[in-house]
């Protein structure tokens, strides 16, 4: 029989979620620290302990996939266990979700940290010069590449840089009044703080681009029968969606075939969600990593 994935997607909570102190460098951290300390808070809010996790969907620094899940759920003792091999992210969290419904694992921890990687401040970020055709070759990374398909978009859509620049300001003015953030305290940010800012790859601005940092965050999901014995609140998933079109990295990029498509009109499509009152519920906005 078909599986009701709605329904089984409410079958389960997050009981746990953590933020280590995030900066632009931690000094006395490594990327397996960070991630440890993540899991652990995340663990402790949860009401549980390492050895209760039976499923692991963990990225250590750069290293990601079943190989280092597998590695961490083994230095942490576990013997039989679930590994999850969903880049971090909300697809890892639907991954452990129906890995917890399908009864694949009872407790599962999603996990990711970073720290101590970027230390040649001469060249860009080691992570935006994956191994990809044209990057080790002729020195391209993702903000380059990504700003062809952003010129493309900018040319079938009449559109300019300005008329974009409202949303890197929205980001860096929340993370400005957020006291964890590493942004807070700065800004406001404005439309003209972000074009003012100097030019990286046209037509993206040093603004409109991520900006590189150090920490670690964890989840940790479980039943909603499981969770009704723990001391945390629980928050039952409603639903998740994704939608894909190709390798992004490889085919020519466009906005128009590749990345994240309407899943949250998806989303809302599953048992018990009204579309028409979904908020996040925007046809049109994609996210770019760069």
């Amino acid at each position: 029989m078909p599986i009701d994935i709605g329904r089984a997607l409410q079958s389960v909570a997050i009981v746990g979620a953590y933020n280590t102190p995030q900066a632009r460098t931690l000094a006395g951290s490594t990327s397996s620290s960070i991630t440890l300390d993540a899991a652990r808070g995340a663990l402790d809010q949860a009401g549980l302990t390492l050895a209760e996790v039976n499923g692991f969907n963990v990225s250590v620094g750069m290293s990601m996939g079943g190989d280092t899940s597998g590695a961490f759920a083994y230095d942490c003792g576990a013997t039989s266990f679930w590994i999850g091999r969903e880049v971090p992210g909300v697809q890892a969290i639907t991954d452990a979700a129906l890995a917890l419904a399908g009864g694949e694992c009872d407790v599962a921890l999603v996990a990711s940290g970073q720290a101590g990687i970027y230390t040649d401040r001469s060249a860009t970020a080691p992570w935006t010069r994956p191994s990809n055709e044209f990057i080790e070759t002729w020195g391209l990374h993702i903000t380059v590449e990504w700003a062809l398909p952003a010129q493309r978009y900018l040319h079938e859509s009449g559109l300019k840089p300005e008329d974009m620049a409202h949303i890197p300001a929205t980001i860096r003015s929340n993370g400005a009044v957020n006291p964890p953030a590493v942004y807070f305290g700065r800004g406001p940010y404005t439309r003209e703080t972000i074009m003012a800012s100097r030019m990286v790859a046209s037509p993206y601005r040093l603004l409109d681009c991520a900006m590189t940092s150090e920490g670690g965050s964890a989840v940790v999901l479980t039943t909603m029968a499981r969770a009704r014995d723990l001391p945390a609140t629980p928050i039952r998933l409603l639903g998740a969606g994704r939608d894909e079109w190709g390798p992004p990295y490889v085919n020519p990029p466009s906005f128009s075939r590749t990345g994240p498509v309407d899943t949250g009109c998806r989303c809302c499509l599953l048992p018990g969600r009204d579309r028409t009152r979904c908020r996040g519920c925007v046809r049109g906005i994609r996210q770019l990593h760069l």
